[in-house]
């Protein structure tokens, strides 16, 4: 009877909403806990060979089993589609005691406008475009970068932004030409066939991006909701796409915007938006309707349920104002000494300016002596640990460990 009590597993373990274990402390082996009684703001630093989707993918499998709703807004690689499958044996030592491996209902959505790029679309990869109903005027004006054009021209995109909202209020339904519909039927007394054909060339990009496709159209919402979904937005090669139209940071507004209205709502649970290499769009010299939606979200939508994990490979690519929001700062052993001190710096642990490079060669050294390891920082609690992430609950994509 004593044998056979032994071979009964232990229950699963129950993650709880209030704290959550990501990783163990390289100084006692013990559990380093998430403090989640308030909303997160997190900046982890990764460049490739880092560990930074091994990490990413165990901290999104663990709060998906609290109950809130995780979204990879920006995939850029296309890794997480290993999601569908339960962690490799070979990771299941990296997991606490009474864990057990399992899938994540991870569903990879490719962006329509990235068939310009490849139309030829990936094993477990889905079409997805945004509705067009949801296009405001600043998404308008990042999307066919009005800012650029000349004053008269910026005048006829008010037009012909009021005049879509129109056309749609009254029962429209959009098609990738109706752009040069609404060109067309601008006052011919006013304005020449010469100035809509150049008009027209400006928004001709717009037929041929695939940005737009009624086919593929779907509700992101109603996926989270009613389907307990994890979407990750597939965006490798994003930079491949021609600079001159805003279609990235145009969808990235749409779909940011969607999920933070939904969440203020109480559509869906409380959410975790997961950005990857958000300096490509959040630096300081850029300015977006995506990066206004985000630095606000991250100030005021704390009581909302709304956690943020900004990701980028330098400390300096992040908006100042997000990094003075970060509770925890996440920085991998390949770091150097300098990426520490600023780190450090940032939440306010360190003291003067030679101190400061002291202590970082310190725990750069540190750092060195631990296998897969990383430094945390916690301002709240004014603490720092080096700790080794546990494994994922989920397949883990080898070759970017």
């Amino acid at each position: 009877m004593k044998d056979e009590l032994l071979r009964i597993p232990p229950p699963p373990i129950k993650y709880d909403k209030k704290r959550l274990a990501i990783a163990r402390r390289a100084r006692d082996g013990k559990n380093y806990y998430l403090q989640l009684e308030d909303a997160v703001r997190m900046i982890l630093l990764g460049a490739a060979g880092s560990g930074k989707t091994y990490s990413l993918r165990g901290i999104g499998d663990r709060v998906n089993e609290t109950g809130s709703s995780v979204v990879y807004l920006l995939d850029v690689k296309d890794e997480f589609k290993s999601s569908r499958k339960e962690v490799q044996n070979k990771f299941k030592k990296f997991l606490l005691f009474n864990e057990y491996p399992r899938p994540t209902k991870v569903i990879t959505f490719r962006p329509t406008f990235f068939k310009s790029v490849n139309p030829e679309l990936k094993k477990h990869n889905y079409w997805f475009s945004i509705d067009i109903a949801e296009l405001t005027e600043a998404d308008f004006g990042d999307l066919f970068r009005v800012s650029k054009m000349s004053e008269t021209h910026k005048v006829m995109c008010h037009k012909i932004y009021q005049d879509l909202q129109t056309f749609l209020e009254n029962g429209g339904e959009f098609e990738n030409d109706t752009f040069e519909t609404l060109i067309n039927d601008l006052d011919k007394e006013m304005f020449t066939e010469k100035f809509k054909k150049g008009l027209r060339l400006k928004f001709s990009w717009f037929i041929t991006s695939g940005f737009y496709n009624k086919k593929y159209s779907r509700n992101l919402i109603s996926y989270i909701r009613d389907s307990g979904v994890v979407p990750a937005f597939n965006f490798e090669d994003f930079d491949s796409l021609s600079k001159d139209f805003g279609s990235c940071e145009t969808f990235l507004s749409i779909i940011t915007r969607s999920l933070l209205k939904a969440r203020r709502r109480e559509q869906i649970p409380p959410v975790w938006i997961i950005a990857d290499e958000s300096s490509s769009f959040l630096a300081d010299d850029m300015d977006n309707t995506f990066k206004t939606q985000v630095l606000e979200s991250v100030d005021r939508d704390r009581r909302y349920g709304v956690n943020w994990v900004i990701v980028a490979q330098v400390l300096s690519k992040i908006p100042l104002a997000i990094v003075d929001q970060a509770r925890y700062i996440l920085v991998p052993a390949i770091s150097d000494t300098e990426t520490i001190r600023q780190c450090l710096k940032s939440v306010g642990q360190i003291g003067t300016i030679q101190d400061s490079v002291n202590r970082a060669q310190r725990i750069k050294t540190q750092l060195m002596r631990v296998k897969h390891s990383w430094l945390i920082l916690d301002r709240v609690e004014g603490t720092r640990e080096i700790i080794v992430p546990l494994a994922p609950l989920s397949e883990h994509m080898e070759s970017n460990l």
